[in-house]
C-alpha cells in the first residue's frame, strides 16, 4: 500500500512532459520557466486532504526543450508502464490548447488506478492537473484520491547561463 503512493507520485512527476500533440494554437515560448509541483495527499489519521508544494526552480528551457518534453496521453502511458504492468488511454480530448484523457493502470498484484489529467498550454504558462484514485481496499489515495498539480510560468527572455571558467 505504501510504495502505490510514491510510485504514484513518481509516475505522475515524470509523467509532466509536452509534445507538439498538445501545443495546439499555442506554443511555449523559450526563455526562463519557473515549476511548481504540488500534491493534494489524504491524512488518514485527521481525514482531511493536505498540500505538498515543491517548487522546482527556475530554469531556461529553450523551444527544442519544450517540444522534446513528452506530455501527452502516450508518453503518459509510456512512462507508467515502466513501473505497472499496463495501461489502458481513454477518453483523449483536445480543444485548441487543452488536452485531457483518462488512464486506467493495472499491477500484477491486481491492483488498479484510475488518472484523469487536463493539461493547458499557452505561450507564457503550462498548467496540468491529475486526479488519482485507487482501488484498495483502504484507498489508501483517500476516498477523492489524490490531486496532482504542475505549474509551470514563462518570467523570463534570459538566454541560458554557461558556466565559463
Amino acid at each position: 500500500m505504501t510504495h502505490l503512493i510514491p510510485k504514484t507520485i513518481t509516475i505522475i512527476s515524470l509523467c509532466f512532459m509536452l509534445t507538439p500533440q498538445v501545443y495546439g494554437q499555442s506554443i511555449p515560448r523559450s526563455g526562463n520557466w519557473d515549476t511548481t509541483f504540488t500534491a493534494y495527499m489524504y491524512m488518514h489519521d485527521k481525514k482531511i486532504y493536505a498540500p505538498w508544494i515543491q517548487p522546482m526552480g527556475v530554469r531556461f528551457m529553450s523551444e527544442t526543450d519544450l517540444k522534446q518534453l513528452p506530455f501527452s496521453p502516450a508518453g503518459s502511458k509510456a512512462k507508467t508502464e515502466e513501473d505497472v504492468s499496463s495501461c489502458v488511454v481513454s477518453e483523449e480530448k483536445q480543444r485548441l490548447n487543452v488536452l485531457t484523457w483518462r488512464m486506467i493502470c493495472k499491477e500484477s498484484d491486481g491492483r488498479e488506478s484510475e488518472t484523469k489529467t487536463k493539461v493547458t498550454m499557452t505561450e507564457t504558462e503550462i498548467q496540468s492537473s491529475s486526479v488519482i484514485r485507487d482501488n484498495s481496499p483502504i484507498g489508501s489515495l483517500g476516498p477523492d484520491g489524490m490531486k496532482t498539480e504542475f505549474l509551470m510560468k514563462r518570467v523570463g527572455d534570459c538566454e541560458k547561463i554557461t558556466d565559463e571558467k
